[in-house]
């Protein structure tokens, strides 16, 4: 599942063909680059969950990004159901 994950969100080591994922990996190597080698492990937690928001959101990362306020806020709170994407996003 985390390979699948990191492959949708274009993530190559620290680098992803989304810009907002590149923040996002930039932001979890400088934060775990303080304790010697910077850790991999956040990138595999992270991964899974993004790659269930975009599918439930039916967006890419980027797209996500760019929605207007009033858009993101529009919607009602979202109810995950047992399936959905979000629901098991990381369930192991």
């Amino acid at each position: 599942m985390v390979l699948r994950a990191l492959v949708k969100m274009k993530v190559d080591g620290w680098k992803s063909g989304y810009a907002s994922v590149d923040n996002v990996l930039r932001h979890l190597q400088r934060k775990s680059g303080g304790y010697g080698t910077p850790s991999y492990a956040a990138v595999e937690w992270y991964a899974p969950i993004l790659k269930a928001f975009c599918a439930y959101a039916g967006k890419d990362p980027d797209q996500l990004l760019s929605l207007p306020k009033k858009e993101i806020g529009s919607s009602s709170t979202p109810t995950w159901t047992r399936g959905s994407p979000m629901a098991s996003a990381r369930r192991r």
